[in-house]
């Protein structure tokens, strides 16, 4: 348990699909690591109910987290032997880009200015620009076989021609966003959407070096805080761990206008996700 009255310390913060430091666009989950939060070792979990709460009463105090001077849902907190854990979903509401966190346990508080903010997709560069999309677990994608929803393991490999599901976060705004701390809905589906600035927008699949047109891209229903990529796997695909990634173009009009020709408007991107490894066979 750590030292009564020893200072609240924000140590990192980071997304909670690979952990890359800075935090995720609003809607997604991100893991924030703090020293000074009083605990029994272990991890707190929210009720497995929705809405998931606003505060965690942890050694009969609660703790709060708040991004953009907003508070936060939060998943848990996982007390380690000399730091602590909190993942949270980052506010729909919040105003502007994620970039300011505070951390209270009662009177007790700490604060950061995000050093590695969310840069708008239509103003960063994207052959610097560095993405987290899907989550994973000691390298390899979360993803399941559409057909029967078991894990895509190197025991239970992804075949050419199935259909697969990913899971993800940083995918953007969508249409019916849920409120904040509340599962994604399954009628209608949470769809992505082309953000402001932009005319269109395009997203792929490419696995293995070879480009896929997803089937879905949206929120996951019954989830909060997660996306979902559905694709099928191309033909071609060597056997073996292949690299996953996510890819997202743009057309914007510098005049102000999108028109429906696309005359005059000019092309962004593709942006390029972070790999993650998937096991084909």
């Amino acid at each position: 348990m750590s030292a009564l009255g020893q200072p609240i310390q924000i140590v990192a913060v980071t997304n909670s699909a690979d952990f890359q430091l800075g935090l995720p666009q609003k809607g997604s989950l991100a893991s924030i690591f703090c020293t000074g939060l009083r605990g029994p070792l272990g991890t707190v979990a929210a009720p497995s109910q929705y809405p998931l709460p606003k505060q965690l009463i942890v050694a009969g105090s609660a703790v709060t987290v708040w991004i953009n001077f907003t508070q936060t849902p939060i998943l848990a907190i996982a007390f380690e032997d000399g730091y602590q854990q909190v993942n949270v979903q980052v506010p729909w509401e919040a105003p502007q880009n994620p970039l300011f966190v505070q951390v209270f346990q009662d009177s007790n508080s700490a604060d950061l200015e995000d050093p590695n903010p969310w840069v708008d997709f239509l103003a960063a560069n994207p052959s610097a620009f560095k993405w987290s999309v899907f989550f994973v677990d000691q390298g390899y994608a979360v993803v399941q076989h559409a057909s029967d929803y078991s894990a895509v393991t190197k025991q239970n490999p992804a075949h050419m021609g199935e259909f697969l599901v990913a899971y993800g976060l940083n995918l953007g705004p969508v249409d019916n966003p849920p409120a904040s701390g509340d599962p994604s809905p399954l009628n209608p589906l949470s769809h992505d959407q082309v953000p402001g600035g932009a005319c269109t927008m395009s997203d792929g699949v490419e696995i293995g070096g070879v480009s896929v047109i997803p089937t879905y891209v949206g929120l996951a229903p019954g989830i909060a805080g997660v996306y979902q990529v559905n694709f099928q796997v191309p033909a071609g695909i060597p056997s073996g761990d292949q690299q996953l990634k996510f890819l997202r173009g743009f057309r914007i009009s510098p005049e102000g206008q999108c028109v429906l020709s696309g005359t005059g408007d000019v092309g962004i991107g593709p942006y390029v996700s972070r790999p993650a490894l998937i096991p084909v066979e």
